[in-house]
């Protein structure tokens, strides 16, 4: 095997969070300053791919991409303001957490199922997403700073295409 230091977006350090079997490597880097991380993509004939935010300070994909075909999913913050005070990407912003999918360089919101915040997770071969999303429910037994209840969701494999998982 072989270590490879895959660099940063400026900052002090950065994270590797999962390979595909392209040898795509994708995580968190930290910018310069170490206040905020973006996510990237790392590939042996490029290095280090800063995929941007969706508005806001801090992105990541913080699960392994399982992806072969170019799909990549993971988290970012908004510039909006939480209306409730949630955490839900857990930076810590009281922004607006969206799941994104990056594709050919273009980074897409994941839609919520009526809530604020959704979170991606992991994408697969067939084009989908999976991940989990807010509701309009507001349930007293969430964790504060938490207040909406959410579900496990799959997006796509078209374009705004989502479907809600049933509970166990």
């Amino acid at each position: 095997y072989t270590v490879t230091d895959l660099g940063s977006l400026g900052g002090t350090s950065s994270e590797a969070n999962g390979i595909n079997n392209k040898g795509w490597v994708t995580g968190q880097a930290k910018l310069l300053g170490d206040q905020t991380g973006h996510a990237f993509l790392w590939q042996a004939r490029s290095g280090m791919t800063d995929l941007s935010t969706l508005g806001g300070p801090n992105s990541a994909v913080f699960w392994p991409v399982k992806d072969d075909r170019g799909l990549i999913a993971g988290i970012s913050d908004t510039s909006n303001t939480d209306p409730l005070g949630e955490n839900f990407c857990g930076f810590g912003t009281g922004l607006i957490c969206l799941g994104f999918q990056w594709r050919d360089g273009t980074m897409s919101p994941l839609p919520t199922l009526g809530g604020n915040n959704s979170y991606a997770t992991a994408a697969n071969n067939r084009g989908q997403v999976v991940g989990l999303a807010e509701n309009r429910t507001q349930d007293p037994n969430c964790i504060a700073p938490q207040i909406l209840d959410w579900e496990a969701v799959i997006w796509g494999p078209k374009m705004g295409e989502m479907h809600e998982l049933p509970p166990l």
